[in-house]
């Protein structure tokens, strides 16, 4: 007869966000906690679970905002202009639409 020796201790797996889904405060806190040295980064990635990769760069500052999508083809000067342009039209009676 085989006896079963039953653990107490559970095993928690870490849920691990996709990188940038997680927000901007609780990556300001974690970021706080590991500079105060409470926690490692690993910690960190395991209570929030935010990337150590992706922490590691906010930490030393290698990260930049960067703007999705194509390069604007008008500047803001030009914007203006086209969009004074288009309530004038406007109130001529000639309604633009996209």
């Amino acid at each position: 007869m085989t006896t079963q020796r039953r653990t107490t201790r559970t095993t928690r797996v870490p849920t691990i966000n996709p990188r940038g889904t997680w927000s901007k405060e609780s990556l300001e806190t974690t970021m706080d906690v590991v500079e105060r040295g409470i926690t490692s980064l690993w910690g960190a990635n395991k209570f929030w679970g935010i990337l150590v990769t992706s922490l590691f760069d906010h930490l030393n500052g290698k990260t930049k905002s960067r703007k999705i999508g194509p390069p604007n083809v008008l500047n803001e000067e030009d914007d203006e202009v086209v969009v004074a342009w288009v309530l004038n039209m406007q109130k001529c009676g000639l309604s633009m639409t996209l």
